[in-house]
């Protein structure tokens, strides 16, 4: 091959490369292109699902009318947040002294709540919602099934995640939080 050949089959090479990489950092959708929505669900288990915002006036409307309109049960009465049926939900046990070798009695107790948390854009974060009857500006937002002090792993640009908790990947969990 002469000289300017080579250089031709380079370059043609070199464009194919740099062509490829804008497409793949140009989608914001799901690696396999559905978009379901802006509203993470998180129930606690493993088990998460995207569905679409229906605004309302406050951050509450807006959860609980997108709730309905995903066809998931909903009830907000004041800062309480019920989904199916489920406010809380407390592991554990008040025992005193315990055990660290049997589930359950070590004295320690944790609840898990719902929670609502706002995207803040600027800090690519989650930021839980202090106040269910402020407005809603807008924007993706969350509601999880978790102890106080946890925010969701999953976020607006990166809408899958695997965690692993109390069991390896070849069983299933003994623990069911939801």
């Amino acid at each position: 091959m002469t000289r300017k050949g080579t250089f031709v089959c380079l370059f043609a090479v070199a464009v194919l490369l740099f062509s490829a990489v804008p497409a793949s950092l140009s989608s914001g959708a799901p690696e396999d292109g559905t978009y379901a929505g802006d509203l993470l669900i998180d129930y606690g288990n493993g088990n998460t699902d995207w569905v679409a915002v229906s605004a309302g006036a406050t951050v509450g409307d807006t959860v609980a009318s997108s709730f309905t309109a995903a066809g998931v049960e909903c009830t907000l009465s004041g800062t309480v947040l019920s989904v199916a049926g489920k406010t809380s939900s407390t592991v554990g046990a008040a025992d005193s002294g315990g055990s660290l070798s049997s589930k359950g009695t070590t004295g320690v107790t944790v609840t898990s709540t719902w929670h609502v948390f706002l995207w803040d854009r600027a800090a690519s974060k989650w930021s839980e919602a202090s106040d269910l009857s402020a407005s809603y500006s807008g924007g993706p937002l969350a509601v999880a099934f978790y102890p106080d002090g946890i925010v969701p792993v999953e976020t607006p640009d990166h809408r899958a995640s695997w965690t692993m908790v109390e069991a390896g990947a070849e069983k299933a969990s003994p623990k069911n939080n939801f």
